[in-house]
């Protein structure tokens, strides 16, 4: 009789605090490799979570709590190139393997490769590519595998592009992005529910925390380009601050906004930026977060909101690029 063999597994990792982008790159890689897993970036937040409420049953999902991660054989990580901001449990687990478990790590990330990052020793079939969106690299992959897709499937992966781009509207949309989602449409995505997700109605507290921003809101030029930064705080954590941040560009007709909230106990920075002399990464990265030129965020404890929106003054003021 055959020895009892361990099932190796794969896992799809992606940075904490997740987005649709992440999630919808997760899945999709569940799409190209089926014995892949989705490990969640937790805390789950805003629509990322009302969704899964409803759908987390529809999704490859596994907790990395109950996996045993040295039945791992390869891990995927997504929209993410830093080891601090991936599952406390799989940091915990790769810290001090790196030369073991490196080469069966594959990155699928859209922003540029991080030399510090987890994508400089991983494998060669490792994607870095400047377009609007992680989903993006991994639809293009479906697409050219010809790999089948219900409506549902299509519609979770249109999720993650249109909202890391902005409904195709962010600076930094390439014509992949829009390609990915014409193949999308094709395979059935619903739209209505897209939208339902990506631009949701505020609720009480989310407008109250919008009428202090605007209350709270300075507009400073920097080498042309209007920039607000806006200081508020709650007792408790509010969901939502970077679809906040948006509607301040909107509202007041800027280029880039930056809003510092005190929650509980520490502070969540949000940036957001449709001007390439802002570049809200390389601010946010001043305090230990990341993103892309357009957007970005950070959670910062022992500081107040004040000294950190002096501090994102200063770097634009030293960073921010003249108009040709």
């Amino acid at each position: 009789m055959p020895a009892w063999k361990k099932i190796e597994m794969e896992i799809v990792i992606t940075h904490n605090n997740m987005d649709f982008d992440a999630l919808a790159a997760q899945f999709g890689v569940t799409k190209l490799y089926p014995a892949a897993k989705m490990v969640l970036g937790y805390p789950l937040v805003g629509n990322v979570r009302d969704f899964l409420a409803l759908y987390r049953s529809s999704l490859p999902i596994a907790q990395s709590k109950y996996i045993d991660l040295d039945d791992v054989k390869r891990i995927y990580v997504v929209d993410c190139q830093h080891f601090e901001r991936i599952d406390s449990n799989v940091q915990k687990y790769l810290k001090g393997k790196e030369k073991r478990i490196w080469p069966s790590i594959t990155v699928f990330d859209h922003y540029g490769l991080d030399k510090k990052g987890l994508a400089v020793n991983a494998t060669s079939d490792s994607v870095i590519k400047p377009v609007g969106s992680a989903t993006t690299i991994v639809v293009e992959r479906i697409m050219k595998e010809s790999v089948s897709l219900t409506p549902f499937e299509a519609t979770v992966l249109a999720l993650g592009i249109y909202e890391d781009t902005g409904c195709l509207d962010h600076k930094g949309t390439s014509e992949l992005d829009a390609q990915c989602v014409a193949f999308l449409l094709a395979k059935g995505a619903d739209l209505e529910q897209v939208n339902n997700y990506i631009r949701p109605k505020l609720s009480i507290e989310q407008t109250e925390l919008l009428e202090n921003l605007l209350a709270n809101s300075e507009i400073e030029s920097y080498e042309g380009a209007k920039v607000v930064t806006s200081v508020a705080s709650t007792e408790h954590y509010v969901d939502g601050l970077a679809n906040m941040t948006r509607k301040l560009i909107e509202i007041l007709s800027a280029q880039a906004a930056f809003c510092a909230v005190h929650m509980r106990d520490r502070i969540h920075l949000v940036g957001r930026s449709d001007n390439k002399s802002i570049n809200v990464r390389e601010i946010v990265r001043a305090f230990g977060g990341d993103g892309h030129p357009g957007a970005g965020s950070v959670v910062i404890k022992g500081r107040d909101g004040a000294s950190v929106i002096e501090l994102v003054q200063r770097t634009i003021e030293s960073r921010a690029a003249p108009p040709p």
